[in-house]
Protein backbone atom coordinates (compact mmCIF):
# COMPACT_ATOMS: atom_id res chain seq x y z
CA UNK A 1 0.00 0.00 0.00
CA UNK A 2 1.38 3.38 -0.94
CA UNK A 3 0.13 6.92 -0.39
CA UNK A 4 1.80 9.81 -2.22
CA UNK A 5 1.29 13.52 -1.62
CA UNK A 6 0.61 14.92 -5.07
CA UNK A 7 2.17 18.28 -4.20
CA UNK A 8 5.48 17.16 -2.72
CA UNK A 9 5.88 13.56 -3.84
CA UNK A 10 6.25 12.50 -0.20
CA UNK A 11 5.20 8.88 0.18
CA UNK A 12 4.23 6.47 2.91
CA UNK A 13 4.27 2.74 2.25
CA UNK A 14 3.16 -0.34 4.14
CA UNK A 15 3.49 -3.93 2.96
CA UNK A 16 0.32 -6.01 3.24
CA UNK A 17 -0.72 -9.47 2.14
CA UNK A 18 -3.63 -7.92 0.20
CA UNK A 19 -5.13 -4.53 -0.53
CA UNK A 20 -7.94 -4.70 2.01
CA UNK A 21 -10.13 -2.16 3.78
CA UNK A 22 -8.24 -2.78 7.01
CA UNK A 23 -4.89 -2.20 5.29
CA UNK A 24 -6.13 0.99 3.61
CA UNK A 25 -7.44 2.28 6.93
CA UNK A 26 -4.14 1.50 8.63
CA UNK A 27 -2.11 3.40 6.02
CA UNK A 28 -4.47 6.40 6.08
CA UNK A 29 -4.39 6.40 9.91
CA UNK A 30 -0.58 6.50 9.81
CA UNK A 31 -0.62 9.22 7.14
CA UNK A 32 -2.94 11.36 9.27
CA UNK A 33 -0.80 10.91 12.38
CA UNK A 34 2.30 11.85 10.36
CA UNK A 35 1.10 14.61 8.03
CA UNK A 36 -2.48 15.54 8.95
CA UNK A 37 -5.81 14.99 7.22
CA UNK A 38 -5.65 15.26 3.43
CA UNK A 39 -8.36 17.11 1.54
CA UNK A 40 -8.71 14.53 -1.22
CA UNK A 41 -7.63 10.94 -1.86
CA UNK A 42 -7.19 10.00 -5.50
CA UNK A 43 -7.47 6.24 -5.71
CA UNK A 44 -8.41 3.44 -8.04
CA UNK A 45 -11.93 2.06 -8.34
CA UNK A 46 -11.26 -0.97 -6.14
CA UNK A 47 -14.22 -1.82 -3.93
CA UNK A 48 -12.10 -1.04 -0.86
CA UNK A 49 -12.46 2.65 -1.75
CA UNK A 50 -15.65 3.07 -3.77
CA UNK A 51 -18.78 1.10 -4.40
CA UNK A 52 -21.06 0.89 -7.40
CA UNK A 53 -23.98 -0.56 -5.46
CA UNK A 54 -27.34 1.15 -5.55
CA UNK A 55 -28.22 3.28 -2.52
CA UNK A 56 -30.43 1.75 0.16
CA UNK A 57 -33.82 3.25 0.95
CA UNK A 58 -32.35 4.83 4.08
CA UNK A 59 -29.51 6.38 2.08
CA UNK A 60 -31.96 7.74 -0.48
CA UNK A 61 -34.13 9.29 2.25
CA UNK A 62 -31.09 10.83 3.93
CA UNK A 63 -29.65 12.04 0.62
CA UNK A 64 -26.50 9.98 1.19
CA UNK A 65 -24.46 8.19 -1.43
CA UNK A 66 -23.47 4.56 -0.88
CA UNK A 67 -20.06 4.32 0.77
CA UNK A 68 -17.61 1.58 1.62
CA UNK A 69 -16.33 1.33 5.21
CA UNK A 70 -13.22 3.21 4.05
CA UNK A 71 -15.44 5.82 2.39
CA UNK A 72 -17.43 6.23 5.61
CA UNK A 73 -14.21 6.86 7.56
CA UNK A 74 -13.10 9.42 4.96
CA UNK A 75 -16.47 11.16 5.11
CA UNK A 76 -16.20 11.48 8.91
CA UNK A 77 -12.81 13.12 8.43
CA UNK A 78 -13.98 15.42 5.63
CA UNK A 79 -11.81 13.66 3.03
CA UNK A 80 -13.19 13.57 -0.50
CA UNK A 81 -12.48 10.41 -2.51
CA UNK A 82 -11.84 10.80 -6.22
CA UNK A 83 -11.79 7.52 -8.11
CA UNK A 84 -9.53 7.27 -11.15
CA UNK A 85 -10.74 5.47 -14.25
CA UNK A 86 -7.31 4.15 -15.29
CA UNK A 87 -3.88 3.47 -13.77
CA UNK A 88 -2.46 6.18 -16.01
CA UNK A 89 -4.72 8.74 -14.32
CA UNK A 90 -2.87 8.08 -11.07
CA UNK A 91 0.49 8.92 -12.61
CA UNK A 92 2.42 10.06 -9.53
CA UNK A 93 1.51 7.06 -7.36
CA UNK A 94 2.13 4.66 -10.27
CA UNK A 95 5.59 6.17 -10.82
CA UNK A 96 6.21 5.88 -7.08
CA UNK A 97 5.21 2.20 -7.28
CA UNK A 98 7.92 1.74 -9.91
CA UNK A 99 10.52 3.17 -7.52
CA UNK A 100 9.42 0.78 -4.78
CA UNK A 101 9.26 -2.17 -7.18
CA UNK A 102 12.82 -1.46 -8.20
CA UNK A 103 14.55 -0.29 -5.03
CA UNK A 104 12.51 -2.06 -2.34
CA UNK A 105 12.71 -5.43 -4.06
CA UNK A 106 16.48 -5.10 -4.37
CA UNK A 107 16.88 -3.98 -0.75
CA UNK A 108 14.73 -6.86 0.50
CA UNK A 109 16.90 -9.31 -1.44
CA UNK A 110 20.15 -7.75 -0.22
CA UNK A 111 19.02 -8.04 3.39
CA UNK A 112 17.48 -11.49 2.99
CA UNK A 113 14.05 -10.22 4.06
CA UNK A 114 11.30 -12.63 3.02
CA UNK A 115 8.36 -11.76 5.28
CA UNK A 116 5.77 -9.00 5.30
CA UNK A 117 6.74 -8.14 8.88
CA UNK A 118 10.39 -7.86 7.86
CA UNK A 119 9.49 -5.67 4.90
CA UNK A 120 7.51 -3.35 7.18
CA UNK A 121 10.42 -3.12 9.62
CA UNK A 122 12.58 -2.02 6.69
CA UNK A 123 9.99 0.47 5.43
CA UNK A 124 9.48 2.00 8.88
CA UNK A 125 13.16 1.76 9.76
CA UNK A 126 14.27 4.47 7.38
CA UNK A 127 13.72 3.12 3.86
CA UNK A 128 10.69 5.36 3.18
CA UNK A 129 12.35 8.32 4.91
CA UNK A 130 15.41 7.85 2.68
CA UNK A 131 13.27 7.82 -0.48
CA UNK A 132 11.36 10.90 0.70
CA UNK A 133 14.63 12.72 1.42
CA UNK A 134 15.88 11.84 -2.06
CA UNK A 135 12.74 12.35 -4.17
CA UNK A 136 10.24 14.57 -2.32
CA UNK A 137 10.22 18.25 -3.24
CA UNK A 138 9.15 21.26 -1.19
CA UNK A 139 5.74 22.61 -2.20
CA UNK A 140 5.56 25.76 -4.31
CA UNK A 141 2.96 27.17 -1.92
CA UNK A 142 3.87 27.01 1.76
CA UNK A 143 0.20 26.53 2.68
CA UNK A 144 -0.20 22.86 3.64
CA UNK A 145 -3.28 21.21 2.18
CA UNK A 146 -3.55 18.92 5.21
CA UNK A 147 -5.71 19.79 8.19
CA UNK A 148 -4.46 18.95 11.67
CA UNK A 149 -6.33 16.23 13.51
CA UNK A 150 -8.64 17.86 16.03
CA UNK A 151 -8.01 16.87 19.63
CA UNK A 152 -11.61 15.73 20.00
CA UNK A 153 -11.34 13.21 17.13
CA UNK A 154 -10.18 9.71 18.06
CA UNK A 155 -9.05 7.81 14.97
CA UNK A 156 -9.96 4.52 16.68
CA UNK A 157 -13.59 5.75 16.55
CA UNK A 158 -13.30 6.79 12.89
CA UNK A 159 -11.67 3.70 11.39
CA UNK A 160 -14.39 1.20 12.21
CA UNK A 161 -16.70 -1.13 10.36
CA UNK A 162 -20.29 0.02 10.81
CA UNK A 163 -23.41 -1.99 10.14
Amino acid sequence: MNFVDDTTGTSLAWMCEEETTTAAMRVLWTWIETYGIPQVLYCDRKTVYVTDREPTAAEILAGDEPLTAFGQACKKLGIRIMAAHSPQAKGRVERDHAVYQDRLVKELALRGITTVAGANMLLEGGFVAHLNAKFAKPPVDRLDGHRPLSGDVALRDVFVFEA
